[in-house]
Protein backbone atom coordinates (compact mmCIF):
# COMPACT_ATOMS: atom_id res chain seq x y z
CA UNK A 1 0.00 0.00 0.00
CA UNK A 2 1.19 3.58 -1.07
CA UNK A 3 -0.70 5.73 1.75
CA UNK A 4 1.10 7.95 3.89
CA UNK A 5 0.58 6.11 6.84
CA UNK A 6 1.66 2.82 5.21
CA UNK A 7 4.67 5.00 3.65
CA UNK A 8 5.90 6.30 7.14
CA UNK A 9 4.76 2.66 9.41
CA UNK A 10 5.69 0.31 6.36
CA UNK A 11 4.98 -3.66 6.69
CA UNK A 12 6.76 -6.74 5.76
CA UNK A 13 4.75 -7.02 2.46
CA UNK A 14 1.94 -6.18 0.74
CA UNK A 15 -0.29 -9.22 1.56
CA UNK A 16 0.50 -8.06 5.53
CA UNK A 17 0.13 -4.43 4.83
CA UNK A 18 -3.63 -5.23 3.45
CA UNK A 19 -4.27 -7.31 6.67
CA UNK A 20 -2.84 -4.98 9.05
CA UNK A 21 -4.98 -2.09 7.37
CA UNK A 22 -8.02 -3.42 7.59
CA UNK A 23 -7.46 -3.94 11.28
CA UNK A 24 -6.56 -0.13 12.07
CA UNK A 25 -9.84 1.11 13.53
CA UNK A 26 -9.62 5.14 13.49
CA UNK A 27 -12.20 7.19 15.01
CA UNK A 28 -11.95 11.00 14.21
CA UNK A 29 -14.87 11.63 16.15
CA UNK A 30 -13.90 10.17 19.10
CA UNK A 31 -10.15 10.75 18.75
CA UNK A 32 -8.71 7.45 18.90
CA UNK A 33 -7.09 4.73 16.87
CA UNK A 34 -7.40 1.32 18.02
CA UNK A 35 -4.91 -1.52 16.55
CA UNK A 36 -7.19 -4.04 16.67
CA UNK A 37 -5.06 -8.08 17.17
CA UNK A 38 -7.03 -10.90 16.22
CA UNK A 39 -7.46 -13.48 18.94
CA UNK A 40 -7.62 -10.85 21.57
CA UNK A 41 -10.69 -9.53 21.56
CA UNK A 42 -10.90 -7.84 19.16
CA UNK A 43 -14.17 -8.13 17.92
CA UNK A 44 -16.22 -7.46 21.39
CA UNK A 45 -14.05 -4.40 21.48
CA UNK A 46 -15.47 -2.94 18.23
CA UNK A 47 -18.80 -3.88 18.76
CA UNK A 48 -18.06 -1.95 22.30
CA UNK A 49 -16.50 1.25 20.68
CA UNK A 50 -19.26 1.07 18.20
CA UNK A 51 -21.55 4.18 19.09
CA UNK A 52 -23.64 4.19 21.63
CA UNK A 53 -26.83 5.18 19.86
CA UNK A 54 -26.63 1.97 17.31
CA UNK A 55 -24.68 -0.37 19.47
CA UNK A 56 -27.75 -2.68 20.85
CA UNK A 57 -28.81 -3.58 17.11
CA UNK A 58 -25.29 -3.90 15.09
CA UNK A 59 -23.37 -7.55 15.24
CA UNK A 60 -19.61 -7.59 15.36
CA UNK A 61 -18.89 -7.64 12.13
CA UNK A 62 -20.87 -4.71 10.88
CA UNK A 63 -18.95 -3.15 13.90
CA UNK A 64 -15.55 -3.82 12.62
CA UNK A 65 -16.20 -2.26 9.33
CA UNK A 66 -17.69 0.94 10.81
CA UNK A 67 -14.04 2.34 11.76
CA UNK A 68 -12.26 4.11 9.11
CA UNK A 69 -8.68 2.66 8.21
CA UNK A 70 -4.98 3.13 8.71
CA UNK A 71 -4.68 4.27 4.86
CA UNK A 72 -7.23 7.01 5.16
CA UNK A 73 -5.00 8.81 7.86
CA UNK A 74 -3.66 12.27 6.01
CA UNK A 75 -0.13 13.27 6.02
CA UNK A 76 -0.86 15.79 8.48
CA UNK A 77 -3.05 13.29 10.95
CA UNK A 78 0.37 11.08 10.35
CA UNK A 79 2.61 13.54 11.18
CA UNK A 80 0.73 14.35 14.58
CA UNK A 81 -0.55 10.60 15.08
CA UNK A 82 0.15 10.72 19.14
CA UNK A 83 -0.81 13.95 19.93
CA UNK A 84 -4.02 13.87 17.55
CA UNK A 85 -5.30 10.52 18.59
CA UNK A 86 -5.66 7.98 21.50
CA UNK A 87 -4.07 5.18 20.22
CA UNK A 88 -4.21 1.30 22.13
CA UNK A 89 -4.65 -1.90 21.83
CA UNK A 90 -5.05 -5.06 23.26
CA UNK A 91 -2.51 -7.82 23.45
CA UNK A 92 -3.20 -11.46 24.39
CA UNK A 93 -0.37 -14.06 26.25
CA UNK A 94 1.23 -15.37 22.84
CA UNK A 95 1.45 -18.64 23.99
CA UNK A 96 -2.78 -18.83 24.65
CA UNK A 97 -3.10 -16.68 21.35
CA UNK A 98 -1.09 -19.00 19.50
CA UNK A 99 -3.28 -22.12 21.30
CA UNK A 100 -6.28 -20.45 20.37
CA UNK A 101 -5.51 -20.25 16.33
CA UNK A 102 -5.45 -23.85 16.79
CA UNK A 103 -7.86 -24.30 18.07
CA UNK A 104 -10.11 -22.16 15.92
CA UNK A 105 -8.56 -22.15 12.58
CA UNK A 106 -6.25 -25.43 12.25
CA UNK A 107 -7.55 -28.02 14.15
CA UNK A 108 -10.92 -28.04 12.48
CA UNK A 109 -10.25 -26.91 9.13
CA UNK A 110 -9.37 -29.12 6.73
CA UNK A 111 -7.43 -26.64 4.09
CA UNK A 112 -5.39 -25.02 6.99
CA UNK A 113 -4.44 -28.83 7.64
CA UNK A 114 -3.17 -29.46 3.77
CA UNK A 115 -1.42 -26.09 3.88
CA UNK A 116 0.42 -26.93 6.96
CA UNK A 117 1.34 -30.55 5.51
CA UNK A 118 1.98 -29.20 2.08
CA UNK A 119 4.45 -26.18 3.87
CA UNK A 120 5.94 -29.24 6.04
CA UNK A 121 6.03 -31.84 3.66
CA UNK A 122 4.22 -34.49 5.63
CA UNK A 123 2.52 -37.44 3.84
CA UNK A 124 -0.77 -38.63 4.75
CA UNK A 125 -3.83 -37.22 5.91
CA UNK A 126 -3.36 -37.63 9.60
CA UNK A 127 -4.56 -34.09 11.74
CA UNK A 128 -2.23 -31.39 12.12
CA UNK A 129 -1.08 -31.65 16.28
CA UNK A 130 -0.52 -28.58 18.26
CA UNK A 131 3.42 -29.51 17.77
CA UNK A 132 2.84 -29.98 14.14
CA UNK A 133 1.17 -26.46 14.35
CA UNK A 134 4.67 -24.91 16.10
CA UNK A 135 6.54 -26.72 13.22
CA UNK A 136 5.18 -24.99 11.02
CA UNK A 137 4.76 -21.21 12.13
CA UNK A 138 8.98 -21.90 12.49
CA UNK A 139 9.31 -23.48 8.50
CA UNK A 140 7.72 -19.90 7.33
CA UNK A 141 4.12 -20.31 8.34
CA UNK A 142 4.36 -17.24 10.44
CA UNK A 143 2.88 -14.73 7.63
CA UNK A 144 0.31 -17.01 5.98
CA UNK A 145 -2.89 -15.99 7.88
CA UNK A 146 -3.36 -13.17 10.38
CA UNK A 147 -4.65 -14.90 12.79
CA UNK A 148 -0.60 -15.95 13.90
CA UNK A 149 0.83 -12.83 12.80
CA UNK A 150 3.03 -11.61 15.90
CA UNK A 151 0.62 -9.07 17.42
CA UNK A 152 3.71 -6.20 17.31
CA UNK A 153 2.87 -6.46 13.23
CA UNK A 154 -1.08 -5.21 13.93
CA UNK A 155 1.14 -2.00 15.97
CA UNK A 156 3.30 -0.69 13.11
CA UNK A 157 3.61 2.64 14.42
CA UNK A 158 5.17 1.12 17.39
CA UNK A 159 4.44 -0.14 21.17
CA UNK A 160 6.11 3.04 22.44
CA UNK A 161 3.47 5.20 20.29
CA UNK A 162 0.59 3.89 22.20
CA UNK A 163 -1.17 5.72 24.75
CA UNK A 164 -2.81 2.53 26.53
CA UNK A 165 -2.31 -1.05 25.89
CA UNK A 166 -3.69 -3.63 27.86
CA UNK A 167 -2.31 -7.95 28.21
CA UNK A 168 -6.09 -9.92 27.60
CA UNK A 169 -5.77 -12.64 29.86
CA UNK A 170 -8.30 -14.97 28.70
CA UNK A 171 -7.24 -18.84 29.34
CA UNK A 172 -7.76 -22.03 26.37
CA UNK A 173 -7.62 -25.37 26.95
CA UNK A 174 -6.02 -27.46 24.58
Amino acid sequence: MRTPFHRRYPSPSANVAHEVDKRIAVDRQQGFIYFRIPKAANSTICATLYPKSNRNSVDKRTAKRYFARGRSLTADEIKHLASRFFLFSFVRNPYTRTASAYLDKVKRNTKTQNLIRQRLKLPGEEPVSFLTFFQYLTAGGLYDNAHWYPQTTFIPCGTKTLSFWVEWKISTKI
